[in-house]
């Protein structure tokens, strides 16, 4: 019985020790596993802030284009100037007098009149602008008996429609007709804005 008894036991001790262990490597698998997880984040991080750095140096080279093309064009504007103070080329002109204000102006704004060349999306005049609003310039004396704050401001709606149809080389009367005919009232925003000059086909 005594035999036996002590068999027993160390059966269980062996059973609990087993158990025991099981546990712990268990525990270090997880322990493992967790620490491969921060590896992975650490090396997102990492990843992450040389993107940043690279970025932050990208935009630190083109902000150092930017003051170089700025610098350039003040020292233009400079010499503009120095020349301009040799030849006296305002003092040609009598104070007042149509080119010597527009010679005054344009060196004024020669900075800002240079920034087309800069950037493409810039053109190189108005032209569009001025002969969008022509009509408008034109017809001015009559607008002024539109009747009432309401009529001139639909008035101005109804030109810029005919306008915007002509930047988008559409036909205004084809348009208006197809507009007038759908339910407008009864229309979402997104199909409203469809039925604008620049999104009709």
């Amino acid at each position: 019985m005594t035999s036996d008894y002590h068999s027993l036991t160390r059966e269980a001790v062996v059973k609990l020790l087993e158990q025991r262990d099981a546990e712990l490597k268990n525990k270090d698998t997880q322990l493992k596993n967790k620490d491969a997880e921060l590896k992975n984040k650490d090396t997102q991080l990492k990843d992450k802030d040389a993107e940043l750095k690279d970025k932050d140096a990208e935009l630190k080279d083109k902000d150092a284009e930017l003051k170089d093309k700025d610098a350039e064009l003040k020292d233009k504007d400079a010499e503009l100037k120095d020349k301009d103070a040799e030849l006296d080329v305002h003092k040609q002109y009598t104070p007042g007098e149509a080119m010597e204000k527009a010679l005054r102006y344009a060196f004024a704004v020669w900075i800002r009149i240079g920034r087309y060349v800069q950037d493409g999306r810039f053109n190189v005049d108005n032209n569009l602008m001025e002969q969008a609003i022509r009509p408008i310039t034109l017809g001015r004396k009559n607008y002024l008996f539109c009747g009432n704050n309401e009529g001139a401001e639909n008035n101005a709606i109804f030109y810029t429609f005919m306008a915007c149809c002509r930047e988008a080389d559409i036909e205004p009367y084809k348009w208006m007709k197809e507009v007038l005919s759908r339910p407008l009232l009864d229309m979402t925003e997104e199909e409203l804005t469809k039925m604008l000059p620049s999104n009709f086909k």
